[in-house]
Formats: structure tokens, sequence, C-alpha cells
């Protein structure tokens, strides 16, 4: 269905498809701009159709560059994997091949994915059970702020990771903090401000703290960012008409996430070197020490 928001001279068209939180990366939307009958700006309305020709020309996400690096038949592990969305995420990202397994401190629900290897344990106190160095990616989607204990679990799911391999976290940012709580749609869970969710016992996580999370347990950071979407920047009046319009929460909840950087996200690489448990460090301020000037 589309909606249309006259913005500046031409009609936004916004085609709307949408997700779950915690993957940010699985929703898009495709714009497309069209002259306004009583508006101008020929050259910005062809700007945005390029801006905006389809999914398929898109930069891809953090997330999907991880999948893209994993080698073919490689293994997944899901940390918090109840939903079961990374297994979507893989087939959406061109990588049916990929192997998949999962924790979560919940039963296993009476359907399981297709060869999908599923463990119980407690992601705040118990050791992952799985061997050292087992799987070439590691994702820990909105896991991290639920747990009192994030630095160690951080270290468990590098444990599990091979050498090489790579760990994704991705938890509410700062910008969280700003934001008012959804004022309705209260039945649908859906999350504007970070404490919408009392099961946030963490803190959020800052671009920084993750950059210096990566290097506290030994490994390479790779991108530390707040995820935006500029289609999400673009679009957003039409996306918050649509969605209250329509009744969507979830419109409205990805396209404010989008917008200002809801998330932040890491990816970090387990040294070659590396085997097994790391050995956490603390890292100082790097700034050299200066001499008072005279």
């Amino acid at each position: 269905m589309a909606r249309v928001a006259q913005r500046r001279g031409f009609d936004v068209r916004a085609w709307l498809r949408c997700g779950r939180h915690g993957n940010s990366d699985r929703v898009h939307a495709h714009g497309r701009a069209a002259p306004s009958a009583m508006g101008r700006g020929r050259h910005a309305c062809a700007a945005a159709r390029t801006r905006t020709h389809g999914a398929g020309h898109r930069m891809k996400t953090p997330i999907e560059r991880c999948y893209a690096q994993v080698p073919h038949g490689g293994q997944v592990l899901d940390v918090g994997c109840i939903g079961f969305r990374q297994v979507a995420n893989a087939r959406a990202a061109g990588r049916p091949d990929l192997l998949h397994a999962g924790v979560d401190r919940l039963p296993p629900p009476d359907v399981l994915p297709e060869r999908f290897d599923y463990r119980v344990a407690d992601l705040d106190s118990d050791a992952l059970p799985f061997a050292d160095d087992t799987f070439d990616l590691v994702i820990a989607s909105h896991v991290i702020e639920h747990l009192r204990w994030p630095m160690e679990a951080a270290a468990e799911w590098v444990r599990v990771c091979k050498p090489g391999g790579r760990i994704y976290i991705e938890a509410p940012s700062e910008r969280s903090l700003l934001l008012p709580g959804m004022s309705w749609a209260h039945d649908e869970f859906r999350s504007l401000s970070y404490f919408d969710d009392p099961t946030h016992v963490g803190r959020p996580w800052t671009p920084q703290a993750f950059y210096r999370l990566a290097t506290y347990v030994g490994c390479v950071p790779e991108e530390a960012r707040h995820l935006t979407s500029w289609r999400a920047r673009l679009l957003l009046p039409a996306y918050l008409i649509a969605a209250r319009i329509r009744g969507r929460a979830d419109i409205f909840e990805w396209a404010v996430w989008g917008a200002v950087g809801w998330a932040s996200c890491l990816v970090m690489r387990k040294p070659e070197s590396l085997h097994g448990q790391p050995q956490p460090t603390y890292t100082t301020s790097r700034r050299k020490d200066r001499e008072p000037h005279a």
C-alpha cells in the first residue's frame, strides 16, 4: 500500500514492509519521488529517485557484511535465539548454506527451523554449552542490555567463535534515552524509550563503549557505529503519518529507530592467534602525557 506526503514541491510515495526490533537491517522501504502538480524541484525529484532505486542497490548493513564473510557451509550461533530471526536473515542475505545453532534460557519451542541446534543456558551466568572455537559467526542482537554481567558474557561469545571469525553485537544506544515512551499500542510491546522495556537491566551502549569492549576481550574492532537508515530519515514524516493512519506501531518504531540511530552495533574479529577463552584486559587512555605549558 502506498502513502503519499507532499514535501517541498514533490510527492513522496512510500511502500512499507515491516520487521521486528533487534534486526533493524531486515526492514527496508522503497521510496519513489514524483513531481507534485503544484510544485517544482525536478532535480531534487530525480536525485531522490536515484537514491531509492530498490533494495538490490542499497548498501549492505553491518550484519549482512558479516554473513557475506562466512565461508560456505559455515556455522552461525544466535545468542538469545527465540524467534529464530537470524535463520531468515541469513536466507535473505543469500546464505541458505549456513548451519545454525542457538542458545536461550527458555525451553525449546515445539517447532524448530530445519537442522537447528538448540541449547538451553542462562546467558547471564552459565558458560555457553558449546566447545571452544566452534562458530564462524556469533550474533548477539539485543541481548547484552538484558544481562547483569555483559563483559563476562561477551568473553564467552568470543570463546566459542573460531579464530578469524566474527562476533556481531547490537543493543540500544545512548540515543534511546532521549526519546519519550511509546504512548500507544501498549499491547504490541514496541519501544521508543530505552525504559519502555522492563527487562533492560544493563545500560545503553555507545559506539565508543562497543569499541572498548572489543579491545577488552582481545578482539579487533572492525565496526562500531549507530544503526541509521537514510530512507527512514528521508521519508520519516510519511512513515509516521502512515503508521498512525494504519495503526501500525511496528512501522512507527522502525522509522524512529532508523532516523535517530536508536541502536548501536559492534563487529569484532577474533584474532587468528587467539584460541578459546580470551584474557580480558582493560585499555586506558592512549593519549600521550604532555608537559604543561610554561
